[in-house]
């Protein structure tokens, strides 16, 4: 018997203030998604990611925010994820970052999945999304692939930017801050929703890994 996909409630910590900057309350469209209000304060609690994928399309769509996915990840801080987000901002790489991610994936989402692939130089990280088949997946492929940009620029520093984005989905008509989040190119309408970097991002040293407080951060994790 295979386990619905979760999604942890600390995923939806900056919904609220978004969704009231088009004018909509967030209270009642999580009610609506029959999402517990409550749960957002939760940080150790999970939603069922069909509820969270049809609660963030819904909204995007009545509030007319195509990007409603990646103006919640602008917003995000590694600090949400608490003792796991810790542990992840301490590793040494990216690619050590990456593999800490999927060890500890039940405690973030196992909604979330993440394949390298290296052809020399290149690297293509593809994201995958596991939600209902009738649910909508736009936001949370968006939001989902943005968290693991938000990833590589913590540890290689703000300025750090793909080569290029892929969004198995269509463009929005409306005018987007696609560009302006992951400064480069974005491809809609591809066969994958991921993203490309030198395979040689993957091994820079994060100059602020601190081996120590990552170990004891991790034991807290296994306790």
């Amino acid at each position: 018997m295979s386990i619905a996909a979760q999604v942890r409630a600390t995923a939806l910590l900056d919904f609220p203030a978004v969704a009231l900057e088009a004018g909509i309350d967030p209270y009642s469209a999580l009610r609506d998604a029959g999402i517990d209000i409550a749960l957002l304060s939760r940080g150790d609690m999970t939603i069922p990611a069909d509820r969270v994928a049809w609660l963030l399309d819904g909204v995007a769509e009545r509030g007319g925010i195509p990007d409603l996915g990646l103006r919640m990840a602008m917003r995000r801080r590694l600090a949400n994820l608490g003792v796991a987000g810790l542990v992840l901002g301490q590793q040494t790489t990216i690619r050590d970052a990456l593999a800490m991610a999927k060890k500890y994936g039940h405690l973030l989402s196992n909604a979330l999945s993440l394949t390298i692939e290296e052809d020399g130089p290149v690297a293509t990280l593809i994201v995958g999304v596991a939600i209902g088949s009738s649910a909508p997946g736009r936001q949370s492929r968006e939001l989902g692939l943005a968290a693991y940009v938000h990833l590589f620029r913590l540890l290689l520093g703000e300025n750090w930017a793909p080569t290029i984005v892929y969004f198995s989905h269509s463009k929005p008509q409306a005018p987007t801050l696609h560009q302006h989040f992951f400064r480069c190119q974005v491809q809609f309408d591809s066969p994958l929703d991921g993203f490309e970097c030198p395979v040689a991002d993957l091994g820079r040293v994060n100059g602020h890994a601190d081996a120590a407080l990552a170990s004891y951060a991790t034991l807290l994790l296994d306790a």
